[in-house]
C-alpha cells in the first residue's frame, strides 16, 4: 500500500520484498564484517564503526546508527588494536576519539604501543600516574595528631578537674596508708562546695612543713619528670601540700573533748568511725576550745594521736585554721595500689545532727 508522497510502509506484500532485501543486505553486510574482523575502521568514523565504508555507504539511508558512548568505545578499540586497558584512563567520548585518530596513524602489525590520555602527556610520550603516598607516613601521622590531642587533653584536665597525689605520712593512717595514690578534685571547692567530713588537699598555710632540699636529680630525669607530671601520670614533687580532713566550716564553735572523749561541734557530740585512737578511748590527747573564722577551716588527721594538724599549729600564721583559699581540691578516690581502689567518703552521717553557724563578725 503507498502512501500519498510515494513512500512504501513495511505491511502487507510490498513490505515483504523490501523485508527480503534486508535480509539480503545483512548477509552481505555480515560477511564483509568477518572477512575484515580485526581492521581498523576509517579514521572520521570510528566512533559509529558499524563495517566496511561499503556497507556503511549502502545502508547510510536504511539505518540510523547507534551512538557509541566513551565506555564502549574504549572497549572496541582495546578490542581491535593490541592497547594496554591501563594506557586508556579517557573521561569523554572527544578523548577516545583523538586516541582513535593516533592509532589509526601510529599502530598497525600488533605491535603494542602505549597512548597518552592529554596532550601535554604526548609530547612526553608516557602516562602520568598518581603518586601514592606511603601508608607508614600516614600511619605516623595520625599517631603523632592522636598524641598531640591526648597530651592537651591530659594537661587540661590536669590543670582544671583531676590532679593526682600520694601519701609520704601515716597521718591519715588508717584511711590513707603511706604510698598511697590518690585523685583529687580540683572543682572543689571553687566550684562545688565542701563539708564537714571531706578529705583535702591544701598547701602549707605557713610553718606546718618544715623547708626541705629538692632532691637532686639529673637532667634527663628532671625533663621525664616534668613531662609526667604535667600530664597527669606522676605526682608532684613539691613538698608543700597536706591532707587532712574538715572537722569545722567557717562559724563552727569545735570543742575537746565531752566525758565520753567526743569531740564536740556546735554543741552536738559526734562519733568518728574513721578516726584511729591507738587504743585510747579520747578522740585527741590535746585539749582545745575553737571558733572557726570566716573563709577558714579547722581539720584533723585521721590517725589523731599521730598527726600534726590544727592542734597543734594555735601559735601559728593563722592560728590553727586553713584559708580557704589554701585548698587545692577534695580527695575523691584511692586509684593506687589496686587493691586499696576505692571511694573515699566524707561520712554525711557524723555530721548530719550538727547545725551550721554564722562566723563571728571580726572586730
Amino acid at each position: 500500500m503507498a502512501d500519498g508522497d510515494g513512500a512504501v510502509r513495511a505491511d502487507g506484500d510490498e513490505a515483504d520484498g523490501d523485508r527480503g532485501g534486508h535480509v539480503g543486505g545483512n548477509e552481505h553486510r555480515d560477511a564483509d564484517a568477518g572477512s575484515s574482523r580485526g581492521a581498523l575502521p576509517e579514521r572520521e568514523s570510528f566512533l559509529a564503526w558499524r563495517g566496511p565504508a561499503h556497507v556503511r555507504a549502502k545502508h547510510a539511508g536504511r539505518h540510523r546508527r547507534r551512538p557509541i558512548d566513551e565506555h564502549e568505545a574504549v572497549r572496541e578499540l582495546a578490542r581491535r588494536v593490541p592497547v594496554h586497558p591501563e594506557t586508556l584512563p579517557m573521561t569523554t567520548t572527544a578523548e577516545a576519539a583523538i586516541v582513535a585518530d593516533q592509532l589509526l596513524g601510529e599502530v598497525g602489525g600488533g605491535e603494542t604501543r602505549a597512548v597518552p590520555a592529554f596532550a601535554s602527556d604526548s609530547a612526553a610520550g608516557e602516562v602520568k600516574k598518581p603518586r601514592r603516598r606511603s601508608s607508614f607516613v600516614s600511619f605516623l601521622r595520625e599517631v603523632a595528631i592522636i598524641a598531640v590531642i591526648a597530651i592537651v587533653v591530659a594537661v587540661l584536665v590536669k590543670t582544671f578537674l583531676i590532679r593526682p597525689y600520694y601519701i609520704p605520712s601515716a597521718s591519715m593512717e588508717s584511711t590513707l596508708v603511706v604510698n598511697d595514690r590518690i585523685i583529687v578534685n580540683l572543682l572543689q571547692p571553687s566550684v562545688v562546695p565542701i563539708a564537714r567530713g571531706d578529705v583535702v588537699v591544701f598547701t602549707d598555710p605557713g610553718g606546718w612543713l618544715p623547708t626541705q632540699p629538692s632532691p637532686e636529680k639529673s637532667v634527663v630525669q628532671t625533663i621525664v619528670d616534668g613531662g609526667l607530671e604535667a600530664v597527669g601520670l606522676k605526682p608532684s614533687d613539691d613538698n608543700n601540700s597536706l591532707i587532712k580532713r574538715i572537722i569545722g566550716m567557717p562559724g563552727d564553735h569545735v570543742v575537746c573533748c565531752n566525758a565520753y572523749g567526743q569531740l564536740v561541734i556546735n554543741d552536738v557530740a559526734i562519733s568518728e568511725p574513721y578516726a584511729e585512737l591507738a587504743g585510747n578511748s579520747a578522740a585527741s590527747g590535746m585539749e582545745f576550745d575553737v571558733s572557726v573564722p570566716a573563709d577558714s577551716l579547722w581539720v584533723m588527721g585521721d590517725n589523731r594521736y599521730n598527726s600534726e594538724d590544727s592542734r597543734y599549729h594555735q601559735d601559728g600564721p593563722h592560728s590553727g585554721f586553713v584559708p580557704l583559699n589554701h585548698v587545692v581540691g577534695r580527695a575523691v578516690l584511692i586509684n593506687w595500689p589496686f587493691e586499696r581502689f576505692g571511694v573515699l567518703g566524707n561520712y554525711p552521717e557524723v555530721f548530719a545532727q550538727v547545725p551550721s553557724r554564722e562566723p563571728a563578725l571580726a572586730t
